[in-house]
């Protein structure tokens, strides 16, 4: 199997157990707002990103110190993403609550 054949199956396989692992969350919490539910989507991407670099460099066996810094630089940018990600979130949470009220007093008058 070609190097990077096997880089996309590593990549592949962290990206679909952080999705399936995503769909179970979002179907234990079906119920609750839309801005958890977006958070789970947002947690879900990075999830995926992360699993997938890491799965990758794990597989290189790059050295000690490379992992580490593989993984310092992708959980900087997962952090940063999942909270840009939650603001943006719980912005569209808050313009959809308003739209929903908007929508109820058109009805209503």
């Amino acid at each position: 199997m070609s190097d990077m054949l096997l880089i996309a199956l590593y990549a592949f396989l962290g990206a679909v157990l952080a999705g399936l692992l995503g769909a179970w969350v979002l179907l234990l919490i079906r119920r609750r707002s839309l801005s958890l539910h977006l958070t789970v989507v947002a947690a879900v991407g990075v999830t995926a990103m992360l699993a997938g670099t890491l799965a990758v460099a794990q597989a290189m066996f790059l050295s000690g110190h490379d992992l580490r810094v593989v993984t310092t630089v992708v959980l900087m940018a997962a952090v940063v993403s999942l909270a840009t990600a939650l603001l943006l979130g719980r912005w569209v949470s808050a313009r959809s609550r308003a739209l929903t009220l908007a929508a109820r007093s058109f009805g209503d008058g």
